[in-house]
């Protein structure tokens, strides 16, 4: 199902980034990091608890072959990055994709805000959350 599109194979894109405007990000800083830590939270979720992720994949793609729900969780459990830093090739995948006329010679630098992963990547929050199985 999943593994007849070749070009995805080597596709970056932002599989568990948050994508905010820069006015959020300087008003309210405070809340991008709870969401950035929530991400970090459910992707340590969907990866450890394989038998309630199924059962949300299930539900919100409405999959009900065992064969392609178990694809499935294994091609997105694969995609999604435990310490999800931002990068210019993933954001440049978005603005390939884009339909605004100033994307496709846009820099992907400038969309990047990498302080709050690095913030809770040095605290250690990453870490502990990756040590609780």
């Amino acid at each position: 199902m999943f593994d007849s599109i070749p070009a995805l194979d080597n596709l970056e894109y932002p599989s568990a980034s948050l994508i905010v405007r820069q006015e959020s990000v300087r008003k309210d800083p405070l809340l991008i990091d709870k969401v950035t830590r929530s991400i970090i939270e459910a992707v340590h979720f969907f990866k450890t608890r394989k038998s309630e992720s199924k059962r949300i994949l299930q539900k919100y793609l409405r999959l009900q072959n065992p064969d392609e729900l178990e694809e499935a969780y294994v091609l997105l459990s694969a995609r999604f990055i435990d310490k999800p830093y931002p990068t210019a090739q993933s954001v440049k995948t978005i603005l390939d994709w884009s339909r605004h006329p100033k994307a496709k010679t846009a820099d992907p630098a400038q969309f990047i805000a990498p302080q709050f992963v690095e913030k809770l990547d040095k605290e250690g929050f990453i870490e502990a959350v990756l040590k609780n199985k």
